[in-house]
């Protein structure tokens, strides 16, 4: 089982097919076999290699209780360490939600190290009021552990699968609520982005439930060289949605 090690926190990550290298991050808190259970990678690791991550307090990757250990330059700095433990240097990021976050902080930090950047989910913008009701919100039901964030979920009558709930048996609380507490440093990553002159491609649904497509069509045209994909149905849950998704992303890299 392969890991990188940064600054003594073990980053596991599983390499999958042959070709061009893509960096994969799914959303909070998911970890790397989302990819496989939603068959990206029966689809695309014939075309390319995949890199799939699991984010730091998630999956089989160290799982710190400090805040401080979650603060956005570690998760960059997490995807670099991946990297370079492969001796890659250069390869295409895609991220989704909580993923695509962590792109834009790469973006950032290290836009030498990628050829594009597929950020699904997310958009670069001071979060609205409404948004950050329902962020705060979210915080609050997994502030209560496992019985408390099950509470909620049964409270706004959200179904939960056996699956699921045996995926919520298996998260850290502890590791999840202080990656919660730098949640916020996620926000107002903008000026970056406007002089990014790597290839960008945002995509959501015209249903997210974050209004992340509006945000992304109202941000894109300002960028350099960005393109963004609206696509209907599934609310934040399109990235369930491969045969939708996968199709414009391999245009997109394709057309490079």
């Amino acid at each position: 089982m392969p890991f990188a090690i940064n600054e003594e926190v073990r980053i596991h990550y599983q390499v999958e097919g042959k070709g061009s290298p893509i960096i994969l991050i799914t959303g909070f808190p998911g970890s790397i076999d989302f990819w496989y259970e939603s068959n990206y990678v029966d689809s695309l690791k014939q075309k390319y290699q995949l890199i799939l991550i699991d984010k730091r307090g998630h999956g089989k990757s160290s799982k710190p209780h400090n805040p401080e250990d979650y603060l956005q330059e570690k998760f960059a700095s997490d995807v670099i360490a991946v990297l370079d433990d492969l001796q890659i240097d250069k390869a295409h990021f895609w991220g989704y939600s909580f993923g695509g976050y962590i792109g834009i902080i790469l973006a950032k930090h290290y836009p030498q190290r990628f050829h594009t950047f597929i950020l699904g989910g997310v958009s670069p913008q001071e979060t609205s009021k409404r948004n950050q009701e329902k962020l705060e919100y979210f915080i609050e039901s997994l502030s209560g552990g496992k019985e408390g964030y099950i509470a909620s979920l049964e409270e706004r009558e959200i179904e939960i699968s056996a699956h699921f709930r045996e995926e919520i048996e298996s998260w850290d609380f502890d590791a999840i609520n202080a990656t919660l507490k730098s949640v916020d440093l996620f926000q107002n990553m903008v000026a970056h982005l406007l002089e990014l002159d790597v290839p960008v491609l945002f995509y959501a649904s015209e249903e997210d439930e974050w209004d992340h497509h509006q945000r992304q069509v109202d941000f894109y045209k300002k960028m350099k060289n960005a393109k963004v994909v609206g696509i209907s149905g599934y609310g934040h849950g399109v990235s369930q949605a491969k045969d939708l998704v996968i199709p414009h992303v391999l245009e997109f890299l394709g057309n490079l």
